[in-house]
Parts: C-alpha cells; sequence; structure tokens
C-alpha cells in the first residue's frame, strides 16, 4: 500500500539440501544462470532489472539474466558467467534506479577479459518505472487482463509467435 516492497530471497546451500533466507553470499550468482549455462554463446541474452522481468522473457524462450537484489545489486554479483557470449541486450527500467543499474551492468561487462557486443535498448511506451514485463502486459492485455507478470506468459489466448516476434523487431 505505501509502495515499499520487501524482498526475501531464498537460496539452496551448496553444502545442503535445504532452502535458506537471505541472500547468498557475494558474489551473488545471477539468477536465470541455469537458463545461461544451458544456452548457446551466440544467443542473444538479455540483462533485465529484476526476477519478475527475467521470468516473463524465459517464458518466451529467451536467455535472461538478472542480479539479485534489485537495481543496486550489480556490483554484488558474478558477472563471469557472461565471458564469452557474444551479444548482450540491456533492457533497463524505464526510471532513475534503471539508468544507473544499466550503466552499472554495462561497466562490469567492459570490464570482463572477453566483454560481450553489448546493446542498450530503451523499451517505447513505457510509463516511469515500467519494464520488459508491462510491455508485454500491454502487448497481451486485451487477451489476457489478469496477468500478474509474475508468472510465466500462458499460451492460451496469446499469439506466443507473433508476441515473440514483435518483441524482438521492437528490440532490434
Amino acid at each position: 500500500g505505501d509502495g515499499k516492497k520487501d524482498v526475501v530471497p531464498y537460496f539452496k546451500r551448496t553444502n545442503g539440501t535445504a532452502w535458506q533466507s537471505g541472500s547468498a553470499i557475494e558474489p551473488r550468482p545471477l539468477f536465470g544462470l541455469d537458463i545461461l549455462t544451458k544456452s548457446d554463446p551466440s544467443r542473444v541474452i538479455f540483462i533485465v532489472e529484476g526476477e519478475k522481468v527475467a521470468t516473463a522473457l524465459h517464458s518466451l524462450g529467451l536467455v535472461a539474466i538478472t542480479s539479485q537484489g534489485g537495481s543496486n545489486a550489480a556490483d554484488m554479483t558474478d558477472w563471469t558467467p557472461i565471458e564469452g557470449c557474444e551479444r548482450v541486450y540491456l533492457l533497463p527500467d524505464n526510471d532513475d534506479a534503471g539508468e544507473r543499474y544499466a550503466k552499472a551492468v554495462a561497466a562490469i561487462l567492459a570490464g570482463l577479459t572477453n566483454p560481450p557486443s553489448l546493446s542498450l535498448v530503451r523499451l517505447p511506451n513505457l510509463p516511469i518505472g515500467g519494464d520488459a514485463a508491462d510491455w508485454i502486459a500491454r502487448y497481451i492485455d486485451n487477451v489476457l487482463l489478469d496477468w500478474d507478470g509474475f508468472n510465466p506468459v500462458p499460451e492460451c489466448g496469446v499469439d506466443m509467435k507473433a508476441l515473440l516476434l514483435d518483441f524482438q523487431k521492437t528490440v532490434d
């Protein structure tokens, strides 16, 4: 109600099977690392601000990653898995925090031994604070009025191929 949010991440310790609340030890692993490590290094990677956005892009079959902990966590993250990847699109949120995050991530990636080609993409017609999940929601609002942006984009009633093509045209 007051516009603030509490983030309580959970992670699985490497020496056990139990989940634990709190932040992982720094440098934190990338959210989406499991998808990144299974992908071909020539595939385009999307770096976004927030797990919600990464999950939305995953549901479109895209490789998307983010730092765990929001716009101030770029320097707390292990970005070395990007090493050797060819092309990265950085999609910041449409606000000052998003711009700071994009600059921080770009600087970190530029410092890698073998940095990727980096493109900064500002999605059109986003509200202040809007992100790629909001762009997707606007695309599908006429079909799925109740998509919350946290769950994968449901294939029922949505032309996923058209959505993906439109997204790719927008970012290129």
